[in-house]
């Protein structure tokens, strides 16, 4: 774990804060995924404004695997976009931590765009796992 708990109720099997059963990535309705995507993206982001500069304060080689984590969750996140779009791949620009929550939040957008049920799927579970990580 890079930071600290913050268990996500829904990725438990449990209800959101509204108490409905929060979407899971094996839901097959876009509009579901997309917003699941995007509720994952946000709180993501909002985390990682906070873990991205204080992983880049230390010196320490588990501190730079982290960030290189954060950093090839933003690459899969654009390549699921590129692919859902038809559009050839391309790396992803190196920012500087404090920067990482909004990219994560971009790219998910993109993905969340796409529509794409496979796409959206696979970006959600990216999300669930860093978000475990973080």
């Amino acid at each position: 774990m890079i930071g600290g708990p913050e268990a996500d109720s829904s990725e438990r099997g449990a209800l959101d804060r509204r108490g409905t059963p929060a979407p899971t990535a094996a839901t097959s309705d876009p509009s579901a995924l997309e917003a699941d995507l995007v509720r994952r993206a946000e709180r993501v982001a909002d985390r990682l404004a906070v873990v991205g500069p204080r992983l880049a304060g230390r010196e320490s080689a588990s501190a730079a695997t982290a960030l290189d984590d954060i950093r090839q969750v933003t690459q899969n996140l654009a390549d699921l976009g590129a692919d859902a779009e038809g559009r050839a791949r391309r790396p992803v620009p190196v920012l500087a931590a404090h920067a990482l929550g909004d990219q994560v939040r971009v790219l998910a957008h993109d993905v969340a765009a796409t529509r794409d049920t496979a796409a959206l799927s696979e970006a959600v579970q990216l999300l669930r796992d860093l978000a475990a990580r973080i």
